[in-house]
């Protein structure tokens, strides 16, 4: 009881900024990476080094707070300094008897720490889509579709070259990306496209974006998995320098 409790104490700041790098909460248009599989280094060493992180942050916070108190609340009649959560843990690794409530309270403490750590990291990533600066060891090749898909400025139209043929011709579906998932080694594993537009195009006469036939059909939201892909092709489109797009 006292191990895992302690064990959750110290690792759910860092579990949750691993949420935060890796999670699907993004919102319209984005890239989702898929982490790297469990247990690899990847995934434990950004665990215990964001976990590191916050607990030193933390613990330098009380203990700076601690000594302001100290030196100054009897002149300014503060209340008392932060409890502090570390020396709670070390006492009950120490004694071995710490009450359920105690273990409880330095969970719920540790929940608040990552909460705080969560949204500091998804605030982060936001930022750095906005200056189109997102990290490549996420996104790898899709770093540049990621910048764009996350930025109000920019959109990504993407061009599905699908695995189906129809009368000697291949189906492509072009859209606004929506969505798109990756796996950890970059290949794609999904992509959701809304404005959806069905071309037959025949492949053995050449084909880029400009001279893609009109469009056959048209689709409001459209998901297409990683079967049916046999090549995307992508467009960033910038609002600021083409506003009637």
């Amino acid at each position: 009881m006292i191990e895992s409790g302690l064990l959750l104490f110290f690792l759910i700041p860092g579990l949750l900024s691993y949420c935060a790098f890796y999670g699907t909460f993004h919102s319209g248009r984005s890239i989702a990476p898929e982490p790297p599989a469990p247990g690899s280094v990847e995934i434990v060493t950004l665990i215990l080094l964001s976990a590191a992180v916050v607990h030193v942050t933390s613990a330098a916070f009380i203990h700076i707070n601690h000594i302001f108190v100290a030196k100054v609340g009897g002149i300014l009649h503060l209340p008392a300094g932060l409890v502090d959560p570390y020396a709670a843990a070390f006492r009950a690794m120490g004694s071995q008897e710490a009450s359920g409530d105690a273990i409880g309270g330095l969970v719920g403490i540790a929940l608040m720490q990552g909460l705080i750590a969560y949204v500091i990291v998804r605030a982060y990533l936001r930022h750095l889509a906005k200056s189109d600066q997102l990290p490549a060891w996420i996104y790898g090749w899709a770093v540049d579709i990621a910048n764009a898909a996350d930025n109000e400025d920019e959109f990504v139209v993407a061009y599905v070259l699908t695995t189906h043929d129809h009368s000697d011709k291949t189906i492509v579906y072009g859209g606004v990306l929506y969505e798109m998932g990756l796996k950890s080694d970059g290949c794609i594993t999904r992509i959701a496209l809304w404005d959806c537009e069905r071309y037959l195009a025949d492949l053995s006469a050449g084909m880029n974006i400009k001279t893609l036939p009109s469009p056959s059909s048209r689709f409001p939201f459209m998901i297409i998995d990683a079967s049916q892909i046999r090549n995307v092709a992508f467009e960033v489109v910038d609002l600021a320098a083409d506003p009637e797009s």
